[in-house]
């Protein structure tokens, strides 16, 4: 997995992770997307342990599957359900 650099990213670059396992501290500022998107979703990306900080927290900017999601809907599909949000 690949997460590309979006002009709202502060501090992310085409990361790469490996064992489809993503934990990172994502701190983000305006609309972003945060996730994966796709006709289907791969096996075994799993999103935990992760931290987000943003400006603004009822915004739905995560995607698994389909784009946009809140962070409930987010975390209803197993992503990051013990995940750390915060506005900064």
């Amino acid at each position: 997995m690949v997460v590309h650099e979006r002009p709202a990213f502060a501090g992310l670059r085409d990361l790469a992770f490996d064992h489809n396992l993503v934990s990172a501290v994502f701190k983000t500022r305006g609309p972003v997307a945060i996730g994966t998107v796709g006709d289907t979703v791969a096996p075994g990306i799993s999103f935990t342990g992760n931290t987000y900080l943003m400006d603004d927290l009822a915004r739905a900017v995560w995607a698994y599957g389909t784009y946009p999601l809140g962070r409930l809907q987010w975390q209803g599909k197993g992503q990051d359900q013990a995940g750390v949000f915060k506005t900064w």
